[in-house]
């Protein structure tokens, strides 16, 4: 340092004593402030980088609670229903199935928001009455396994399959519950209630187990439709640039803005990252963690926040994440960096010229002067002592000393205030040492910069203060809210005893709307403290009445500093005083209102307790109307009850009925033989097919078969043009197929080969009706024409053959007068056989008679069955 400070004095550039001045005097000055400054913007950088991650945790955490709440409403739907099941061994087993089906209906219709309600048991598990079901309804086995969805806005009814038994011991919807016997929830998945590609949806079923004791009976499941939170979470700009995004236990993403990401696994699109961080670790065992990567459509750095979501007693949690952009992070504290250094900057650059200006006024170097400058270049002027220089070797000397005391008195002020600057003390005396002090303006300004930034600190801190205060709330509340979820008035007790505490108030009271009777809505107090006697019994106000009801009636919060006379009064045993701050808040969900929220307190409301309020009347909105659903719910089923004591009887009258009906199947079943003889004469003597509106075979028999010279496992199903009756799909028979879907009765002739053997079959068809009177199938009875075709092709052969005996004759007519008497025998014989052929044809139109008069005889007897099997 020595050899750098002579090498300077040696240099000729550094003999001038004003740059010497400004070198040894301003830049010692410029490095003090320098620090200052450098030290107070990065460490007001770094505190604002905290502050926003613990933000970004906070929004985290809210939301997730607010998901929570809301994934959680159809496990207590479920959980009701199991309970109905479970408690509901008093209704009688032929009316169980029934009477569980009508409830998982009612539950969907009120639950506009849920997909399907389903419900499958294991066997005998419901009723003992598998055994009476199977081969009906209800598949094979006869399981009980009710299932309810939404398509539009239609509830409909899933019929279960014919081998429901084994699909039961594979699908994830049933083996997993059972295994666990604990509440379920699914990897989200995508689903189609019409077996359609285009209108799959995202979804995840929330399962609740039926157990008796620690036997496994069957599940209740309810699907749920995870677009809604995706158009939820789309909404939600933390720091305006950031995103969320939900993903489930097995880290697949349920959200996400890319929806292209919807769907698939953490570990598929971020491998490197999954790896690195144990990401699907920390979730499944349910932690909060968070943690910078590049991330997101762009690739830039970003700060990741997880906060978990338990979801019931379903023991695997969902998360749900916070992503913001670091630059988005850091661009406040950034700025506020960014602007101390330039105002830094300013300063030094001020400071500077402040002392180039000082330096250019001293005169001639003297020893003394000198010596002293050379004290003040290392920064040793604390030591200096006043008039060290002599004022009596001249005008100039005098003044330059002066100046030089007054730049040492100077500098000592500027120190004295730079260290009270440096200390925080923003309220140090320091005043300019004229009106051109250029250096005591500087730092003037200086300290009103660093002034303005210490409040502008102090303002961000009260806000991040505002914003913490509300989500502890928050998160306090919800806590309070799920620990005391199982009855209306418990809660109610619990909310708004803490939330007076919490705000410091003095008086509450929470009013429940009470919609019951359509004419006469009203809101009813069900919880309040320190109210005095006369507002305790008003228990019932009307919408628009007073403030709570004007409050319910517009569905806004109302802040009032001013109250109404005699409104309210908060008593002591010191006396009693009028409030200085009332506020009413709505309890609103999804534009439903379900009750007021009424706090007074001695001092004014402030705007975060009204945030904090109104957020906590959402959520406990939302637990109101759980509680009011699940109490709706045993209203329906001591309904079912009483329903079901009601079938009691109703099975009793039908007992008897039953008898009736036994007697008419008794003379009925003398018609079913008359039938049954006369549906085995057709098939002995005919040849009778059915075919369904499509045209496929769906019972032939025997004589058909034989014809056919088929087997029938060969013949049912396969077309009518497979057959082998008729050659190709012609006009004729497209025709015949579509007079017989109009219900109208067609017949035709079949001209077939058969190994070298020709056939001809006249047959006709009869469209069978159901009780809509629309065709559902088609009777085809046919009887064999083969020999009077080949009769009928004889006769025609010999026909032709007599014409070309005739014009033989014509030509030797002369030669064949001797035939000309066995020629009138012959053709009497041929008048013969045509009245052989008209008797035929006559006796063909008769059949045909016969086979219409059948043909109704056999429409009578299928009507008579079918009533027989309504029956």
């Amino acid at each position: 340092m020595k050899k750098f400070l002579n090498f300077i004095r040696n240099f000729q550039l550094f003999q001038s004593l004003k740059l010497r001045v400004i070198l040894l005097i301003g830049a010692n000055m410029i490095l003090i402030i320098a620090a200052m400054i450098i030290y107070a913007a990065f460490s007001a950088r770094q505190t604002a980088i905290e502050n926003a991650k613990h933000s970004a945790q906070a929004v985290a955490k809210e939301y997730s609670n607010h998901i929570k709440i809301t994934l959680e409403k159809p496990l207590v739907v479920g959980r009701t229903l199991v309970q109905a099941i479970e408690s509901n061994k008093a209704v009688p087993e032929r009316s169980r199935r029934d009477a569980y089906s009508a409830m998982i209906r009612t539950s969907l219709i009120e639950n506009p928001d849920f997909l399907a309600i389903w419900l499958a048991c294991e066997p005998n598990a419901i009723d003992r009455l598998d055994s009476i079901h199977a081969n009906k309804d209800l598949g094979l086995k006869g399981l009980y396994i009710s299932s309810f969805y939404r398509e539009k806005d239609e509830i409909k009814y899933e019929e279960a399959t014919a081998n429901e038994e084994e699909e039961l011991s594979y699908v994830d919807f049933y083996v997993i519950p059972k295994k666990r016997q604990k509440e379920t929830i699914l990897s989200p998945y995508f689903y189609s209630y019409t077996n359609s590609n285009f209108d799959k949806i995202l979804e995840t079923s929330m399962i609740v187990p039926i157990m008796d004791k620690n036997k496994f009976l069957g599940v209740v499941g309810i699907d749920v439709n995870l677009d809604f939170y995706q158009k939820m979470l789309e909404k939600i700009k933390p720091f305006e640039a950031g995103y969320v995004f939900l993903i489930d236990y097995d880290a697949i993403f349920v959200t996400n803005p890319n929806k292209n990401l919807i769907g698939k696994d953490l570990d598929k699109v971020y491998l490197e990252l999954n790896d690195s961080l144990k990401i699907e670790e920390k979730i499944r065992r349910g932690e909060s963690f968070s943690f910078l990567a590049d991330i997101g459509d762009e690739n830039k750095e970003s700060y990741v926040a997880f906060s978990p979501i338990s979801i019931g007693n379903t023991q695997t949690p969902w998360a749900l994440a916070v992503v913001v952009p670091f630059e988005k992070i850091t661009e406040k504290a950034d700025d506020i960096f960014y602007t101390l250094l330039i105002m830094g900057g300013i300063g030094m650059l001020t400071l500077l010229l402040v002392v180039w200006f000082a330096a250019r006024q001293i005169a001639i170097p003297l020893k003394q002067t000198t010596d002293v400058l050379q004290d003040l270049s290392k920064g040793i002027f604390d030591k200096i002592e006043l008039h060290r220089i002599d004022k009596k070797a001249g005008r100039e000397i005098a003044d330059m000393a002066d100046s030089l005391d007054s730049l040492i008195i100077g500098l000592h002020r500027v120190t004295d205030f730079a260290t009270q600057i440096g200390k925080g003390n923003f309220n140090a005396e320091f005043s300019p040492l004229s009106q051109n002090d250029i250096l005591g303006k500087s730092l003037i300004e200086m300290r009103q910069n660093l002034l303005n930034a210490k409040n502008i600190e102090i303002k961000r801190k009260e806000e991040e203060e505002y914003i913490s205060w509300v989500t502890e709330g928050v998160a306090k509340f919800s806590e309070i809210i799920r620990k005391n979820s199982q009855n209306i008035q418990i809660l109610a007790d619990n909310v708004i005893s803490n939330l007076i505490s919490y705000l410091k108030a003095d008086v509450g009271g929470i009013f429940l709307y009470n919609e019951e009777n359509p004419d006469e809505k009203f809101l009813e107090t069900i919880s309040c403290f320190a109210y005095d006697r006369r507002k305790f019994f008003q228990k019932k106000i009307l919408l628009g009445e007073g403030i709570v009801g004007a409050c319910a009636l517009e569905r806004r919060a109302i802040v009032m500093t001013h109250l109404p006379p005699n409104y309210i009064e908060i008593s002591s045993g010191l006396g009693r005083a009028t409030p200085n701050g009332l506020l009413v808040v709505p309890m609103i969900l999804d534009s439903e209102l379900l009750g007021v929220i009424e706090i007074a307190s001695l001092h004014q409301i402030s705007k975060k307790e009204i945030e904090l309020v109104e957020k906590i009347a959402e959520s406990t909105a939302t637990s109101f109307l759980s509680l009011k659903i699940s109490e709706h719910t045993t209203e329906l089923l001591q309904k079912s009850q009483v329903q079901a004591k009601e079938l009691e009887l109703k099975e009793i009258e039908m007992l008897q009925q039953m008898e009736n009906i036994e007697k008419m199947y008794e003379e009925n079943a003398q018609r079913e033989i008359e039938t049954k003889s006369l549906i085995f004469g057709l098939n002995s003597t005919s040849f009778v097919a059915e075919f369904d509106m499509l045209g496929n075979v769906i019972d032939i028999n025997e004589n058909f078969l034989s014809l056919l010279n088929k087997q029938k496992d060969n013949v049912l199903g396969k077309n009518y043009y497979d057959l082998g009756i008729v050659e190709d799909e012609d006009t004729d028979s497209q025709h015949l197929w579509n007079e017989l879907r109009l219900g109208n009765v067609q017949r035709c002739q079949h001209h077939f080969s058969q190994y070298e053997s020709e056939f001809w079959i006249l047959s006709t068809f009869f469209p069978i009706l159901d009780k809509n009177e629309h065709p559902f199938k088609i009777l085809m009875i046919s009887q064999n024409i083969s020999e009077a075709k080949k009769f009928e092709k004889e006769v025609l052969t010999f026909a032709s053959k007599e014409n070309e005996k005739n014009k033989f004759l014509e030509t030797q007519e002369s030669e064949m007068r001797i035939l000309w008497a066995e020629s009138l025998r012959i053709k009497q014989e041929l008048e013969n056989k045509d009245e052989e052929i008209n008797k035929l044809k006559e006796e063909k139109i008769s059949e045909q008679n016969v086979i219409t008069g059948l043909k109704h005889k056999l429409l009578e007897a299928e009507s008579e069955l079918q009533k027989l099997k309504k029956i």
